[in-house]
């Protein structure tokens, strides 16, 4: 269900996520640079999308049984994973190339 509720945060941050990935593939040493990066999108994507919903969306979800914190957290942590994975998985390419 996150990816109904969450899909323009799990779009918009894997186009970031994807961008720090290529970057550290390219060159390592800039890993601190991509994480810096990323740990400044992720309030950033918070508020702009936030600011952008409609109010009325997560009513719907709350009537579903989805908790606000479900709804918050749930596409951040997801998100967040998926950037460890692929920052590590980035970095051992970039070490075999």
């Amino acid at each position: 269900m996150s990816a109904k509720y969450g899909g323009s945060v799990y779009l918009v941050s894997a186009i970031v996520t994807l961008s720090a990935a290529v970057m550290v593939i390219a060159s390592r040493p800039l890993l601190p640079v991509g994480i810096i990066i990323k740990l400044i999108s992720i309030p950033l994507i918070f508020i702009l999308l936030n600011s952008m919903a409609r109010q009325q969306d997560i009513y719907f979800w709350l009537n579903l049984g989805i908790s606000r914190i479900e709804y918050y957290a749930i596409p951040y942590a997801v998100d967040l994973a998926a950037f460890v994975i692929l920052m590590i998985i980035s970095c051992a390419i970039g070490n075999a190339i």
